[in-house]
């Protein structure tokens, strides 16, 4: 169990640490600045703040609505796969992996909410009218987690009751 929450704890701050630096690193280079095309514009960064969900969605909600979706939700539900991931036993490696990542990213989300009120975006992808919202690395973090989940031949470990 120590060696776990080692594993658990490095990447859930290794996670929280890149996406924050990077973050930081928006807030200074592209924060006021046009916007940078990479890889003959397939890849965008453009800075952002976002005070809703992915897309902005909730953005105009009331501030206890907010609240309540964006801060006390989803603290409850990353710390209720912190305690899973720390307790439950047979957890295969990219299980823990898959969890971690997921909740490194969105405890780094969550950091934003609480601290300023939004989330610090700053990457786009897309070719014409094919492409992503903007999005940061936190958000990549959740994304890869759950793909992890689903190729890993885990994804059960979501919905299924304690046995």
């Amino acid at each position: 169990m120590p060696r776990r929450s080692l594993l658990v704890f490095g990447l859930i701050a290794g996670c929280i640490g890149f996406d924050q630096g990077t973050k930081r690193l928006a807030v200074l280079h592209l924060l006021g600045a046009r916007p940078i095309n990479l890889l003959f514009g397939i890849v965008r960064l453009s800075y952002a703040e976002n005070t809703g969900a992915w897309g902005s969605l909730g953005s105009h909600w009331p501030p206890l609505l907010k609240q309540l979706a964006f801060v006390i939700a989803p603290g409850l539900l990353l710390f209720m796969m912190l305690v899973f991931l720390l307790t439950r036993r047979g957890l295969n490696l990219p299980t823990i992996l898959a969890y971690s990542m997921i909740v490194g990213g969105g405890a780094s989300n969550l950091l934003d909410r609480v601290r300023a009120g939004a989330v610090v975006d700053f990457l786009y992808v897309g070719v014409g009218w094919l492409g992503t919202n903007i999005f940061n690395v936190a958000d990549v973090a959740v994304v890869a987690g759950v793909l992890l989940l689903l190729v890993s031949g885990r994804p059960d470990v979501i919905v299924r009751a304690e046995s």
